[in-house]
């Protein structure tokens, strides 16, 4: 797939992937996404209602037109390789919106979405995730651990000094949690290792989930396959 490099057009400095919505001083509602480096917008951004009736424009922190689409459907051609803060702000195309006035309803959208690109990316390799010891239904998971890869990059190649990550697990009456098991814990760009203390327990005879949470807030999810028993 080809795609646009904003990169290479912004100066910038310096997020699932859930959206979150502020309220600016003039009391009018701005929309807040985050991605890393690298990547496209997110799903939920890509997947709006009407999003091929309306006309996008991606500026940045200095109002400088980086980009205006025919319709929102060319946005899933972008990918933003330098971090930095975007704007997206949209309108709907009027002779596509005049042609049928009267006959359709569009809903309210946000006026302006802020795009937070982090210089920092997070993937985790769940396929060679692996736990010291099985989960049993209401069992507590006492001096448990569990271990997975992540691929670290850095926009600038820097390491990393990590926080405490966590992981949260999801599902019906499942407390299982986890934090980074070595306190200081320092990431290379590349492949890492890291494990998790966990503790919590899981009821018998459910599916759960674990949720990875990287430096930026965002999350990985993980569905773990076996049935709890």
């Amino acid at each position: 797939m080809k795609y646009l490099n904003l990169g290479i057009l912004l100066l910038g400095s310096f997020t699932q992937l859930s959206a979150q919505t502020i309220e600016s001083e003039n009391n009018s509602s701005e929309t807040l996404y985050q991605i890393s480096f690298g990547e496209t917008l997110p799903e939920n951004v890509l997947k709006r209602e009407f999003i091929d009736q309306t006309i996008w424009t991606i500026t940045n922190s200095t109002d400088s037109i980086l980009f205006e689409s025919v319709d929102g459907n060319s946005l899933k051609n972008i990918k933003f390789n330098q971090p930095g803060n975007y704007f997206l702000s949209m309108r709907f195309d009027e002779s596509i919106h005049t042609s049928h006035a009267g006959e359709c309803f569009h809903p309210s959208i946000p006026e302006r979405i802020k795009l937070v690109v982090s210089p920092f990316r997070f993937v985790f390799d769940f396929e060679n995730l692996s736990i010291s010891t099985d989960i049993v239904g209401g069992k507590e998971l006492s001096g448990a651990t569990l271990s997975v890869p992540v691929e670290y990059s850095s926009y600038s190649g820097n390491t990393m000094e990590l926080p405490s990550l966590k992981m949260m697990s999801a599902g019906v009456n499942t407390t299982i949690q986890g934090v980074l098991k070595d306190e200081k814990t320092t990431l290379s760009p590349g492949l890492n290792q890291l494990t998790y203390s966990l503790k919590g327990s899981a009821s018998k005879n459910t599916y759960i989930m674990f949720d990875f949470y990287d430096s930026t807030g965002a999350i990985q999810s993980y569905s773990f396959p076996t049935l709890i028993k």
